[in-house]
């Protein structure tokens, strides 16, 4: 009989430890994903950096801020190279087609700069205005561009910008940010007092949409499907549709800080919205719920760009500031 119970006695203790020991197995808190990591890279300057873009690989990349900075890196960031722009004057957005060759940066005074080289050589193109150009955006084929800014400016080209030409927006507001579908038909532009303008048609007509707020916008992004997007602004503001913005509705962020870009993937789940102070703050479920991330930084953060896989991502802001994940 002790036999048998000191038998029994130990199989229950090892059966009671295994139980423990895989309680305690998933019990452990995930590693710090990669997502939940960002590290800076050496950006070569001090100057603000306002705007960023990468071809889908996630190798060749361009960031383009004030006193006319454009740099390049083709190993995802490992190396940053300025390339020279023949301007002096801020850059606040850059657009690259898919092909990784041809890409315009704009900014202050209207100016509007091209390359077909990948930046070896930029060269100016005629916006036809001295109104600040606020962000810039072009299909995947380098023809069809749109670039907004100060005063309601809308211009638009399809010749890959050897002629700009106005649209008519009807607001006096400054337009902060344009995102358009793959087809160059549905697009969005956001900007002051709340302003969001939508067309369906490459932006003969824009059409004012009701955005639930009148805090500055500054930044829309849109999936490919045209129906799910986002706005972000002043206050912490996030608005998302799932209807191409014929109804906007705004998702809790949790911060009062400005927000100043947002980024989705395609399947419209997983993103990212940053802003003043080093805020950072994701989701994957679409908006539903936000979280905050650590930057390490207390910079003021312009802008960010993700590979469609959303494993690599970039962000940039003030004194030089670039973050990779």
């Amino acid at each position: 009989m002790k036999i048998l119970n000191s038998s029994s006695s130990l199989h229950t203790r090892t059966v009671c430890f295994f139980i423990l020991f895989v309680i305690a197995l998933f019990s452990i808190p995930p590693p710090v994903s990669a997502e939940q990591t960002w590290n800076a890279q050496s950006s070569g300057t001090a100057n603000e950096l306002k705007a960023v873009s990468f071809t889908s690989d996630g190798l060749n990349g361009w960031v383009v801020g004030f006193g006319g900075t454009i740099l390049v890196t083709i190993d995802g960031g490992e190396t940053w190279k300025t390339q020279p722009s023949g301007t002096s004057s801020n850059l606040n957005a850059v657009s690259f087609a898919s092909d990784g060759r041809h890409g315009w940066t704009v900014g202050f005074g209207g100016t509007i700069l091209t390359t077909n080289n990948g930046g070896q050589a930029w060269s100016a193109q005629s916006s036809g205005t001295s109104n600040e150009l606020n962000d810039v955006s072009f299909t995947s084929d380098g023809l069809n561009g749109w670039a907004v800014g100060f005063g309601g400016t809308i211009l638009s080209t399809n010749d890959g910008g050897q002629t700009w030409n106005a649209q008519s927006s009807c607001t006096a507001n400054e337009l902060n940010a344009v995102s358009f579908t793959l087809d160059g038909l549905n697009g969005w532009a956001v900007g002051f007092d709340g302003t969001i303008l939508a067309t369906n048609d490459g932006g003969q007509t824009w059409n004012a949409q009701s955005s639930v707020t009148s805090n500055e916008l500054n930044a829309v992004s849109f999936t490919p499907d045209g129906r799910h997007g986002w706005a972000v602004g002043f206050d912490g503001t996030i608005l998302a549709t799932n209807d191409g913005g014929q109804t906007w509705d705004a998702q809790s962020s949790g911060t009062s800080n400005e927000l100043n870009a947002v980024s989705f993937t395609p399947d419209s789940r997983n993103g990212w919205a940053v802003g003043f102070s080093g805020t950072i703050l994701t989701t994957n479920d679409g908006g539903q719920t936000w979280n905050v991330q650590s930057s390490c930084t207390t910079n003021e953060l312009n802008d960010l760009n993700f590979t469609p896989d959303s494993h690599n991502g970039w962000i940039v802001g003030f004194d030089g500031l670039i973050l990779n994940k």
